[in-house]
This record gives C-alpha cells, sequence and structure tokens, in this order.
C-alpha cells in the first residue's frame, strides 16, 4: 500500500459546496472528478470493460458495488470562503444596454460566471485557498489516479462553471512519480509530453480533441481569464440570431422571454468545450479544450419553442478559429 500527498491550489474563484450552496471541499466530488477524467483519459473503449475497469479502481455501489482500490482524503490547509466574487477580487464589469452585453475591465469573467454572479450570488472559495489531497492504494491502481489528477489540473475545473473559468487549479507540490504534475515551459512541449504519459498509465486514446493556448502570459487569473471570457461573449453575441447552432456550446440555453434550447429528450448537455486559466511558474495563461465525443444519441433532436433543429458542431471549430492562440496537436494512445 503506498500514499501520496499533493498540496493543491484554487488559482482561480472555486463555485463548489453541498446542497445549501456553501463552498466546501468535499472528498465525494474529488473522486467523482477523478473517475470522470480517466475516462477522458481512457476515450473510445468497449462500455462494459470500461466501467468494470473503472469500479475496480474506484469502486462503486449497486448489485455489483465493491470497494475500490484507491482512496482519497483531503486536508484542509488554509481554504478561504468568500462571499462576493466580483467585490472581493475588484473585478469590473457592467450592462451596457446600448450594446446590450456586459463590458468594462473584466466583462469576459462577467460572461463566464453569468449564472453564479448574476442570477444568484454564491459563495466561493478564494484564489489562493489552499488543501492537501491524500491518494492511497497500491501503486498499480494509483498510477491511475494520479494520471487523473494531472488531467484534471490541466484541462479541467472544479465546482459550479469549472467549464466556463471555475475552480481551476493547480498542484502545488508535485512527488516524484512518472508524470510532472507542474506545468512549466516551453509548455507546448511540457504539454504533449506529459499527455502521452498520462495515455500510457490508463492505457487510454484520450479524448482531448483540440487544445488552444495563448500565446501571450498575463499577471493575474482574471487577465487571462478575462481575455478569453471577452472573445467568447463576443462570438455567442454575434451569432446569437443562429439559434440551433449555438446549441454546440451545451445546452439548456435560455433566451428572453424564458424559451429555452433544448433536446427532445434531455434537459442537459454540458458543453464539450472548456475555457480556463492555468498557471506556468508564476505566469497565467488561458487555454481552450475541445473534448470529443457523440454530443446527443443518435437521431436526437433540439428544440425551441416546439421548433425541431438539428445539431451542428461547426460552431465550436469556428469560435477556435477566432481565437489569435497556439494550437497544440496532443499524440493519441494505441
Amino acid at each position: 500500500m503506498e500514499k501520496l500527498e499533493y498540496e493543491i491550489e484554487f488559482i482561480t474563484p472555486a463555485f463548489i459546496g453541498g446542497a445549501d450552496q456553501q463552498a466546501e471541499l468535499r472528498p465525494a466530488s474529488f473522486i467523482g472528478l477523478l473517475r470522470w477524467w480517466w475516462r477522458v483519459l481512457k476515450g473510445w473503449q468497449n462500455p462494459e470493460v470500461l466501467f468494470n475497469e473503472e469500479m475496480k479502481i474506484f469502486g462503486g455501489g449497486g448489485d455489483k458495488g465493491s470497494a475500490g482500490k484507491v482512496w482519497l482524503r483531503i486536508k484542509n490547509r488554509g481554504v478561504n470562503v468568500g462571499r462576493d466574487v466580483k467585490g472581493d477580487n475588484r473585478l469590473q464589469w457592467y450592462y451596457d444596454k446600448r450594446l446590450g452585453q456586459l463590458s468594462g475591465k473584466h466583462a469576459g469573467i462577467g460572461y463566464l460566471f453569468f449564472s453564479v454572479v448574476s442570477l444568484k450570488k454564491r459563495d466561493y472559495l478564494t484564489p489562493g485557498s489552499r488543501f492537501v489531497l491524500e491518494l492511497v492504494g497500491e501503486s498499480e491502481f494509483l498510477s491511475h489516479a494520479i494520471a487523473s489528477l494531472w488531467a484534471l489540473s490541466v484541462f479541467g475545473g472544479v465546482g459550479t462553471r469549472a467549464r466556463r473559468g471555475g475552480g481551476n487549479i493547480r498542484v502545488m507540490d508535485s512527488q516524484k512519480s512518472f508524470i510532472d504534475m507542474s506545468p512549466r515551459e516551453p509548455f507546448p512541449e511540457w504539454l504533449k509530453s506529459q499527455y502521452t504519459k498520462a495515455l500510457g498509465a490508463v492505457q487510454g486514446q484520450g479524448l482531448v480533441k483540440e487544445v488552444y493556448v495563448s500565446k501571450k502570459t498575463f499577471n493575474t487569473w482574471a487577465e487571462a481569464l478575462s481575455e478569453v471570457g471577452e472573445r467568447f461573449m463576443d462570438y455567442r453575441t454575434k451569432n446569437k440570431g443562429r439559434i440551433f447552432d449555438m446549441g454546440a456550446f451545451g445546452l439548456p440555453i435560455r433566451h428572453r422571454g424564458n424559451a429555452f434550447l433544448v433536446a427532445e429528450h434531455y434537459t442537459r448537455r454540458a458543453s464539450p468545450l472548456i475555457l480556463k486559466a492555468i498557471k506556468v511558474g508564476d505566469r497565467y495563461r488561458w487555454m481552450a479544450v475541445w473534448l470529443d465525443g457523440r454530443f446527443l444519441p443518435k437521431g436526437e433532436k433540439l428544440k425551441f419553442r416546439g421548433r425541431p433543429g438539428n445539431i451542428n458542431l461547426n460552431p465550436v471549430k469556428e469560435f477556435l478559429s477566432t481565437l489569435a492562440a497556439q494550437k497544440i496537436a496532443l499524440s493519441q494512445g494505441g
């Protein structure tokens, strides 16, 4: 049995908590995230084989439930709770009635965090909050969890708005292992080499389709996230008339008059596009990550005010082409 401890820092606000919406760290949330990113790394595989392997590593309930081979614990090392993400972080944006959209220095963040700062303010864990994530297990299975933690820290986020820059983390204390947890320059080369190692650890093909990273670096997470958020806002605003096409960025989509774009038989579909900040050394970059996978089951239609429509993923590609960013080609496992 082996035990590894990783000190982790939130680099963007994390909207994470229980049913009462109070910000807190929950081990169950992190084990769920490790399972999810493990599936992303595994990629297209036989569903039954994939399910059985996941159960063996992480455990699960139900008729075929069993204890996993990897355990996770969390230790608080200085987690701070904020009440007003806009005021606490001195973020500046306002709604410009003339333009019909957000304006200001950090309008991009206001757009990305809209549901948690405009519709209903939520408590959050502040950037700089730290905790220790402890992984315990047999080395054979522990390598899978380590690869998943790497993928979570590099490609993902934690909590609500995780696909729009919320809850981005970095691993502060990188223990000696097969993979380097600490992003470094030159970043594209580092990313490609470590992604290959992560795929090798889980024997996967990977579902990370494309990655775009800002060419320039920023002093703060707010500068990085606001820039990519503003570009996303501009693209969505210019194309808001393409109602069905905008479904490519996730469902449901609310329009004026409380009309929603949804799928015929599904209420939600997470966006295949992740926008986030990443800290490389003492500087920040923004990233756009496009995940592969079937958007909706075959034959499923979109629906808006009773009218059916087809899903079209071209808008994701269109948006990525507008980014003045470096595209990083990632190798796929065998």
